[in-house]
């Protein structure tokens, strides 16, 4: 295989990722607003729910640092591992590694940008993208099915499926 055709098996393997780690990070999400007796869903269910109600609970969304999270980004981990899994039963190998590597990095900075969101006089505050994610972030917290991508780093498919708002209103703060 040529350079060429290499590199743009890279970027459209890069772009598809991009892709499913948004959808999955918007289903994942979801998921986890579902109450069910399913084990694994039911400990997402309640260990996100602890985030919502007692760690972040409406009208006290920003704390002084350090981010006192749940450990939710491990109750996640066995539903990554098994979407890894599939990637790799179902992908050329290299296809697999990309999605791996890129969704690991792609979760990181999810996860880092939900962790800035709570957290007063964050270094990320002078910056206006990031001032609208936080404020689609909290807005919901205020409305458990609206704004379902965790991290906020693109809203694809709240818009297509329809639980996208993009509330301007500085009152969610």
């Amino acid at each position: 295989m040529d350079w060429l055709s290499l590199l743009c098996e890279f970027l459209l393997g890069s772009v598809g990722t991009w892709y499913l780690c948004n959808l999955s990070d918007w289903g994942l999400h979801t998921l986890s607003h579902i109450h069910t007796r399913l084990p694994l869903l039911q400990t997402l269910h309640s260990v996100h729910m602890a985030h919502h109600k007692e760690s972040y609970p409406v009208g006290k969304l920003l704390k002084d640092p350090p981010y006192s999270g749940q450990k939710g980004e491990f109750v996640f981990a066995p539903l990554v591992f098994c979407i890894w899994f599939l990637c790799y039963l179902c992908l050329p190998l290299r296809f697999a590694l990309l999605v791996v590597i890129e969704s690991t990095l792609f979760s990181y900075v999810s996860n880092y940008l939900h962790q800035h969101y709570h957290l007063k006089g964050s270094w990320l505050e002078k910056y206006k993208w990031f001032q609208d994610r936080r404020n689609r972030h909290y807005y919901h917290h205020h409305h458990l099915r609206k704004n379902m991508s965790l991290g906020g780093l693109d809203p694809v498919f709240d818009k297509l499926f329809g639980t996208y708002n993009h509330s301007k209103d500085k009152k969610w703060m």
